[in-house]
């Protein structure tokens, strides 16, 4: 009777209060705080000790230097250090160097020459007279030879100047890239980042299920079947726990990829909240994003500028018909020691009219194959043009609708959180089951993990669309990302 009577009292503990913890501000209660909030404040419910080591072991396995940074931070490093970035910015200052070469082409030539010899003997005067000799001769000489006119350096010249441009505005456009990839990585980052935070109060959660299971088991209330399933949550959430530290690290190298960080740092975000950005006007349709693309975007210049260069190859090869005009000027001191020296001048035109190489059929053939390259060049800028109309139709809509998701997934994280707060109360009374009670910690959870990804997705969108439409700049980002921070507070 008594054994009857302690059973029937810690029946009635475990049903109103099961164990003190539970009782308490804890996560079975589910908390009333905002889901932002529990993730940028210290996770009390996460021992401290548990908490430091879950996150030296989300560091590499190796002494790594650890960076601190937020997304200008980021974007300034990849600017400064970035591969990619600094290659465009050698090609263009190679361009200008084989332009001003090629502009040199069309400066004179001028030298100066020196003899002096010393004739002893008998010479031969008019070919027939031999005469004994003993003179020291000299010349001093000063030429000039310029080209003054050749059709196909001046189209040459033509098609490097077009380079050079086209050089430019890729370096540019590389500039412009590197912010999107650099921001779109950091966001990643960002998400990797908080999905670890999502999991590791998943952890504590289930961890605790799994000691009340354990407690009413021990007692004789429960059923090894209940042990087992949140045995089986248990090792699941180490399991996505353990998921989520591998994506970070591989968002970590990304980043550090990117941006030119060493490969190996162990790349931490300060921000706690993935603010929601705005960077491109919502009222502009698809067509006028496009139009307003086309006119600014640096890669389409570039590609214009491309398309001007094969055509002026392509005509440079009139050159082989068309003729070459040189003069030529020569001023020189010619005499002997012992009588002095004597000056004269000499002018000289050269013209020359080729008629073709390999009887014009060389020049024509190359004609032919510049010509093609240059209808090739017009069709991959209007493969681009359509590209570029695609992808801010998509990234339109795409926006659009993203704003939708995010209501709706954080609308779902309200309600996933009362659905477990109410699959706790029903089974304290008995009316739901702990697997009741692990469905509605479950989808709590992944709505947090969605919401992330799905503002994540907006903002990448969003940075896409700024690329897109030849708005990416460091200073615009700048500005939305602090109002954003700012908006949220």
């Amino acid at each position: 009777m008594k054994n009857i009577i302690i059973l029937f009292i810690l029946f009635l503990m475990l049903s109103f209060c099961p164990l003190k913890v539970f009782c308490e501000d804890t996560v079975w209660n589910v908390k009333d705080a905002d889901f932002w909030t529990e993730i940028e404040e210290e996770n009390p419910d996460f021992e401290k000790e548990k908490n430091k080591k879950l996150d030296a072991q989300i560091e590499l396995d190796f002494n790594a230097q650890t960076y601190e940074i937020d997304l200008i931070d980021a974007i300034n490093t990849g600017i400064q250090n970035s591969s990619s970035y600094k290659i465009s910015k050698y090609q263009k200052q190679y361009s200008d160097w084989e332009f001003r070469n090629k502009l040199s082409e069309f400066l004179p030539d001028i030298g100066y020459s020196f003899s002096l010899a010393d004739l002893k003997g008998e010479f031969l005067v008019g070919g027939v007279l031999p005469r004994a000799v003993h003179e020291t001769v000299y010349s001093s000489t000063f030429n000039a030879n310029m080209e003054i006119f050749n059709g196909r350096r001046i189209f040459e010249a033509i098609t490097l100047k077009n380079q050079q441009k086209a050089k430019k505005h890729t370096q540019n456009y590389t500039k412009e890239d590197l912010i999107y990839r650099v921001s779109s990585a950091y966001y990643d980052l960002l998400e990797k980042k908080t999905e670890i935070e999502i999991y590791k109060y998943n952890l504590v959660e289930v961890q605790e299920q799994y000691n009340y299971n354990k407690a009413r088991y021990d007692v004789g209330l429960g059923t090894k079947f209940d042990i087992l399933r949140a045995q089986t949550e248990l090792e699941t959430a180490k399991a996505d726990l353990e998921n989520a530290k591998f994506s970070l690290k591989v968002s970590q190298t990304n980043l550090a990829n990117i941006a030119g960080y060493p490969i190996f740092a162990n790349l931490q975000p300060k921000d706690k909240i993935i603010h929601k950005l705005e960077l491109v006007e919502k009222d502009k349709t698809p067509e006028v994003l496009f139009a307003q693309a086309v006119s600014v975007r640096e890669d389409v210049k570039a590609k214009e500028d491309s398309i001007k260069a094969v055509r002026a190859k392509r005509n440079a090869i009139a050159g082989d018909f068309l003729p070459s005009v040189i003069l030529s000027w020569e001023s020189a001191i010619v005499g002997t020691v012992k009588v002095g020296g004597r000056r004269n001048d000499t002018y000289s035109l050269l013209v020359t009219v080729p008629l073709g190489k390999n009887l014009g059929i060389n020049s024509f053939t190359r004609y032919k194959m510049e010509n093609n390259n240059y209808l090739i060049a017009q069709t991959e800028l209007s493969k681009m043009l359509k590209d570029i109309q695609k992808k801010i139709t998509d990234n339109f809509y795409g926006i659009k609708s993203g704003e939708e998701i995010i209501n709706a997934k954080n609308q779902q994280t309200i309600s996933t959180k009362e659905g477990l707060r109410q699959a706790l109360a029903r089974m304290r009374i008995g009316e739901a089951t702990y697997l009741d009670v692990t469905d509605a910690n479950r989808l709590k959870t992944q709505a947090r993990i969605e919401l992330v990804q799905a503002i994540v997705k907006y903002n990448q969108t969003q940075l896409s669309q700024l690329l897109e439409t030849g708005g990416m700049n460091l200073m615009e980002i700048k500005t939305k990302y602090e109002e954003a921070k700012k908006l949220f507070k």
